[in-house]
């Protein structure tokens, strides 16, 4: 089982860490550290369709790819670090890595990204005015998402 483990600000160590049924932990410590934020620096974590671990990088505008044996490749994203979060991703049967990105900062704005399994960004949205939560991939293949800014559920 993988998790993110989130540093203390006087390190800026941020780890992905993983245990097995029988307690023992592994951690692999994430390339880039992200002192600006020392709470929640990982967001969301994902399976993807290669057997890979993908996660966000809250505040450093990138996700990540761990391998089974720890090897971290990063890939950044069109986001900005300084007034951007990139929190949520889930990985689709079809091989697409989905994940969101919200403003911090007025005017609101909400992006969603469709990365393939090289880490290549291939698709980006703008979702002007909506503050996207929840993700998940629903039982036809497509994205799911929670807008908590105008509760609502939507399909991409």
């Amino acid at each position: 089982m993988w998790f993110g483990e989130s540093g203390m600000p006087t390190n800026c160590v941020f780890k992905i860490g993983k245990i097995t049924m029988a307690g023992v932990i592994q951690e692999f410590n994430i390339p880039t550290p992200a002192c600006n934020e020392p709470t929640d620096a990982l967001g969301g974590m994902t399976l993807g369709a290669d057997g890979n671990v993908w996660f966000t990088e809250r505040f450093n505008a990138k996700i990540g790819r761990i391998t089974p044996g720890g090897v971290i490749t990063e890939f950044p994203v069109p986001a900005n670090p300084v007034s951007d979060t990139v929190v949520r991703i889930v990985s689709s049967a079809d091989g697409s890595l989905w994940f969101t990105h919200d403003q911090l900062v007025a005017p609101w704005n909400t992006q969603v990204g469709q990365m393939d399994l090289t880490g290549t960004v291939i698709n980006l949205w703008s979702y002007p005015q909506g503050a996207l939560f929840g993700a998940t991939i629903g039982p036809d293949g497509s994205p799911w998402f929670t807008d908590q800014a105008n509760d609502w559920v939507l399909r991409l």
